[in-house]
């Protein structure tokens, strides 16, 4: 929202009167006064505020969230950043259906090629779903390690490094460690 009013991020929450706190830690989820006083200054209800945070996220999923959003929807305004592109899983936008592109206009059906990206959107769409289920803390015991390593390694080509314990890892475990 800064850059909508011409701010840095910074001079934003300063002016918006939360100035000592961290951009980082409120975009991850508002007070009810944070949102009243966000709510007072920009117009927006203290709910559509709060909607614009990653409140819904489970916190183990925070450090998967982009700083900066590195894709964007060709269909979007320029000056909408949605709460999607800052996730790695999310390869479309949700309210258009269009592929995201990264800051040199690239999609991944581009970086991949056609038939490639083709073959693998049914994983990939499935992967999406059930790392955005995960990120929201539904259906956390779904997969179990078994299926989890199957999941990962979906075309199988580095199950078998995935699955040989390293040496070091060994010695670790035996000595309980």
């Amino acid at each position: 929202m800064a850059t909508f009013y011409a701010l840095t991020v910074p001079e934003f929450v300063a002016e918006l009167g939360l100035s000592g706190r961290d951009a980082f830690d409120l975009e991850w989820c508002l007070s009810a006064g944070e949102g009243a006083l966000i709510a007072a200054r920009t117009g927006l209800s203290a709910e559509t505020a709060q909607a614009m945070t990653f409140r819904d996220l489970v916190p183990a999923a925070r450090m998967m969230i982009a700083r900066k959003n590195r894709h964007h929807c060709p269909l979007c305004p320029s000056d909408v950043h949605r709460k999607s592109t800052a996730l790695p899983w999310r390869s479309r936008c949700p309210f258009h259906g269009a592929e995201l592109h990264d800051a040199t206009g690239a999609t991944l059906s581009n970086m991949l090629g056609a038939g490639r990206f083709s073959e693998l959107k049914t994983c990939a769409d499935g992967g999406a779903a059930v790392l955005d289920a995960w990120a929201r803390g539904e259906e956390q015991k779904a997969l179990g390690p078994d299926e989890m390593l199957a999941f990962l390694t979906a075309r199988r080509d580095n199950r078998e490094f995935l699955t040989t314990p390293i040496i070091r890892c060994r010695f670790c475990f035996m000595a309980g460690l």
